[in-house]
């Protein structure tokens, strides 16, 4: 870094997503940015807190991290995991880029099949840099502007399923370029090998949307111990196993009040609690407001 008297700042999700950016989408932690050197200046040392996909279209922009200095040019990408620590140092006047914004848990529930983030597992740097042909430049920007017109039209129901399915295709095309530097055996021999069951579990979770919410049951589908499962959650995230559970379900919980009509009862049904009692106690417990009145929020917030 060029100067050591500088703060370390954390860099969080909403912080980079702000209007003071070109967003082209922004809900559920995923977001998309695109602009020039003009955007807003990023002065200091930041510790990432999500993961960042910086693709560079034109022009260049100097980067600095604990260990080197570099460039991203046109056709180059950056992907930071959080815990990256940037500095920006300077933007040639023709810098143009995209970035693709990710909260950590968004990641895990794209990522969790095909387990592209274990390639992470034995680097030395929580980021890579990768170069993109002009095939796969064409399809970031092919993918850009089908999010653009998707979250143009009104009333679209289970949007943000169809935008998660979008940039979930994105993720892919973009994760399988990273190299492979270990096999899929040697990650399991490290400590790679908890990441690779927290995968596994988020994979599950999402699935059920959270509707199996016992940690044991998962434990078992997964042939570990309740605890393992929780400390390898902990480790793996921050969070424990009932706590990524109970953040999927609220989420399913979230999409059906938002973007659905069904009847308290109804969902109280999809999502297997034993009763509607339960199911407005849980609302109430977790959203502070009744169901009906956490829909109206949640309808009027969009």
């Amino acid at each position: 870094m060029t100067d050591s008297n500088l703060q370390l700042t954390p860099l969080l999700w909403d912080q980079l997503t702000t209007a003071s950016w070109d967003v082209i989408y922004k809900n559920c932690g995923i977001s998309i940015i695109e602009g020039n050197a003009s955007f807003p200046p990023l002065t200091g040392i930041y510790e990432i807190k999500m993961v960042i996909i910086l693709i560079g279209l034109n022009g260049s922009l100097t980067l600095n991290t604990p260990d080197s200095t570099f460039d991203i040019k046109s056709g180059d990408g950056l992907i930071c995991m959080p815990g990256t620590i940037l500095q920006p140092v300077n933007a040639s006047p023709d810098f143009q880029y995209k970035v693709l914004c990710l909260s950590p848990d968004v990641v895990v529930k794209h990522s969790a099949r095909k387990g592209y983030f274990t390639k992470f597992s034995n680097l030395k740097t929580p980021f890579v840099r990768i170069r993109f042909d002009n095939l796969m430049l064409s399809l970031i920007d092919a993918y850009c502007s089908i999010l653009e017109l998707k979250t143009k039209e009104d009333n679209i129901a289970d949007q943000d399923v169809i935008v998660s399915n979008i940039v979930g295709c994105l993720l892919f095309d973009i994760l399988k370029r990273i190299p492979d530097t270990h096999s899929a055996e040697a990650i399991r021999q490290t400590q790679g090998y908890k990441y690779v069951i927290f995968q596994d579990f988020i994979q599950l979770v999402t699935k059920d949307n959270g509707i199996l919410r016992s940690v044991k049951e998962y434990a078992q589908r997964l042939n570990i111990s309740p605890k393992y499962l929780s400390v390898v959650c902990r480790e793996s995230s921050g969070k424990s196993a009932s706590e990524w559970i109970t953040e999927i379900l609220n989420h399913e919980i979230e999409r059906m009040l938002r973007y659905t009509d069904l009847s308290m009862k109804e969902i109280s049904v999809c999502l297997e609690f034993s009763n509607c009692s339960v199911f407005s106690k849980y609302i109430r417990q977790h959203f502070n407001m009744s169901g009906v009145e956490y829909r109206n929020h949640l309808r009027n917030q969009s």
